[in-house]
């Protein structure tokens, strides 16, 4: 059987959407990274974390790995949980002065994870609020549970901002309404793939992908208002940036807005 990483929140106040959501994203993302910091095979282009179930009537979430093949000397996805719980607890305790180093070198954008992970337990108004990480189907563990108070999670946030805070590069992985162009436009070769430019991120091309087959249509044809080939324009887009450690990894195209494609040439 699979180990699963449980998540409980105890707290009798009902959690805010966006807190939870805010919560998921940045449990997603830092797995990701601690897949990549141990040179773990995975899909970029999915999650390789997924919620098994939600418990009815409770802040209960189930959580499943499905990355690929390891390339550390780990036997089985339940190594991988195991040592994801681990990470997390090592790295809230740096967070809380309570080590001298965090499990790996963090950036902004991973202080700013460390910190929306425990939104729901900050934000509640019980005062008495905890969140819970457990570890299921997982014998011979060390660690089978670690929890955060709402006081510790208060602390983590405090010193996440103020170590973010320090750091120039973007905390964020969603940006609106900026400015694209294809660096290399090749839909016919899956090999090869294809690449934009988003100077407001990064002034190298960075492999790029459509959130859904609507927006990849609209902008993947030629605009009756130009008569340069739609690969040779500027698109105003919201995009979703994946990182590999602090570099912009994949653009996850979601949004276009059509009235503002322009030809770059006569800016």
């Amino acid at each position: 059987m699979n180990t699963v990483l449980r998540l409980k929140l105890e707290q009798s106040d009902p959690v805010p959407v966006s807190a939870m959501a805010e919560s998921l994203h940045a449990l997603s993302a830092e797995y990701k990274r601690f897949l990549e910091i141990h040179s773990v095979d995975y899909n970029c282009a999915v999650d390789p974390l997924y919620i098994k179930q939600v418990e009815k009537g409770s802040h209960i979430y189930d959580f499943i790995t499905m990355a690929g093949v390891s390339l550390i000397p780990v036997s089985s996805d339940m190594n991988l949980i195991y040592e994801y719980l681990k990470f997390l607890m090592d790295s809230w305790q740096f967070l809380l002065n309570r080590k001298e180093e965090p499990p790996a070198k963090m950036s902004g954008r991973d202080f700013n994870n460390f910190s929306s992970a425990l939104n729901p337990t900050a934000f509640s108004l019980d005062g008495d609020a905890n969140t819970t990480f457990s570890l299921i189907n997982c014998p011979g563990a060390t660690i089978n549970n670690y929890s955060v108070t709402q006081t510790e999670a208060n602390a983590i946030q405090n010193r996440a901002r103020m170590l973010a805070s320090k750091e120039e590069i973007p905390t964020n992985g969603m940006f609106e309404k900026v400015m694209m162009r294809w660096a290399q436009a090749r839909f016919d070769s899956p090999e090869k793939g294809n690449k934009s430019i988003i100077k407001t991120i990064s002034s190298n091309a960075v492999k790029t992908i459509f959130m859904d087959d609507t927006t990849r249509q609209l902008m993947t044809h030629k605009h009756a208002a130009f008569d340069k080939d739609w690969q040779d324009l500027a698109y105003l887009v919201d995009v979703k940036v994946e990182y590999v450690g602090d570099k912009p990894a994949i653009y996850k195209i979601y949004a276009f807005y059509p009235d503002y494609t322009v030809d770059p040439d006569v800016i």
